[in-house]
């Protein structure tokens, strides 16, 4: 490779980064808009009150969200380890898995949710049924 290929090669990996960085602000951005949507809609009483069914799923409903999260990032893996040319796309594509409002099962317990009587409204916030998801 020649010195101007290398130089186009390190600058077309710094432009990578930059719109990675910009996808990845702008998903968080959105995530945590309809997060704090969902709450405005529970402040405000627009969200129904939990069924006590509703509210004991909730630990297990997060519980598959994780599984699922880290299947995705099981797939990446897979997919990077197959395709070694593909390794720094699906880097970044591995870090927007987690660039959502990380919520566990010990923050959720720890905010009144599930396995600590969950309130009204708890589901529909975490889960986006309120609004767009």
């Amino acid at each position: 490779m020649s010195g101007a290929e290398a130089r186009a090669a390190t600058i077309q990996r710094a432009v990578n980064a930059c719109l990675y960085e910009k996808q990845k602000g702008i998903e968080a951005a959105a995530a945590l808009t309809r997060l704090a949507q969902r709450f405005a809609a529970l402040e405000a009483g627009k969200l129904p009150p939990l069924t006590g069914a509703e509210a004991a799923r909730i630990g297990d409903k997060l519980a598959e969200a994780e599984t699922q999260r880290g299947n995705v990032r099981r797939l990446v893996a897979e997919l990077a380890s197959q395709h070694g040319d593909l390794g720094e796309v699906l880097d970044r594509v591995a870090r927007l898995v987690d660039i959502a409002p990380g919520f566990t099962r010990g923050a959720l317990v720890a905010a009144g949710g599930a396995g600590a009587g969950a309130g009204a409204g708890a589901a529909e916030v975490f889960e986006g049924k309120e609004g767009d998801a």
